[in-house]
């Protein structure tokens, strides 16, 4: 609930278009929404496509979008700099940070490590064969090359997780086929706005915050399927993928 509050306001580089202006306030507000705001809103890609954060966004439901505010949408980094030396603020010329929000100034490893004990396990390559020890697969990642402690010549990339077997499987060189997939299945999948798409339709979708866009067909139903028109990389089961079309953000699921 927003405590009395009409709106919330977030950081998010991302947009919001009403789609209609149908008041439909939420019955756990005592008061109506200002300015007559209701009915449903697009989730809009941000001006700025580098600072985009739509992605983490996927879950929102229009309840949440109805309250919602994102002054900086329409603003690109360098606008927001400006904005911001302006009105003096001290975060003005402050570095970006490429850490985890909630997390703070601390290395995502040691993070990891002071909440969860190591359970070593072997390292495996795709046939079968040991290749070393690791510390624990919830401190690796698909796609990973750094941190594995695999000699050899061409580097070696982390391909899967074996839980029931707690080995972590991988794979020589950056181009191996084993490192790409031409589609993955999506569970809890979430309609950021109402839908009646029962047909496959073509589209834009990303697997990670940051990821260029690539070409997708999405196949809705109980477990949706995204069928890319290049082979992805790293695709990794747990992260969300999310779905565009024409920019606007139709929902995301979890990569089964």
């Amino acid at each position: 609930l927003l405590r009395g509050a009409d709106f919330v306001a977030t950081g998010h580089y991302a947009r919001l278009q009403a789609k209609s202006r149908r008041p439909q306030p939420h019955p756990a507000f005592s008061h109506p929404l200002p300015d007559g705001r209701g009915g449903e809103y697009k989730l809009l890609q941000a001006k700025d496509k580098h600072k985009d954060q739509t992605y983490f966004l996927c879950l929102l439901n229009q309840q949440q979008l109805r309250r919602a505010l994102f002054p900086l949408g329409n603003c690109t980094k360098s606008e927001v700099r400006e904005l911001a030396k302006k009105a003096k603020l001290p975060t003005a010329d402050k570095p970006e940070s490429m850490g985890i929000c909630f997390v703070g100034e601390v290395k995502i490893d040691e993070f990891l490590r002071s909440r969860i004990k190591e359970k070593p396990g072997d390292i495996v390559s795709v046939s079968g064969e040991i290749l070393g020890r690791h510390k624990g697969l919830p401190f690796y990642t698909i796609g990973q090359r750094k941190g594995l402690g695999v000699p050899g010549v061409i580097p070696w990339f982390v391909v899967a997780k074996e839980l029931k077997t707690n080995r972590l499987v991988v794979v020589a060189g950056n181009k191996a086929p084993e490192l790409y997939r031409k589609f993955l299945v999506l569970k809890n999948w979430h309609w950021v706005s109402k839908s009646n798409k029962q047909n496959a339709f073509h589209c834009k979708a990303r697997i990670r915050h940051g990821q260029p866009m690539q070409s997708a067909t999405f196949h809705p139903g109980q477990n949706p399927k995204v069928i890319f028109s290049k082979p992805q990389r790293a695709v990794t089961p747990g992260q969300y993928c999310a779905i565009y079309l024409h920019g606007e953000l139709l929902g995301g699921g979890v990569i089964k």
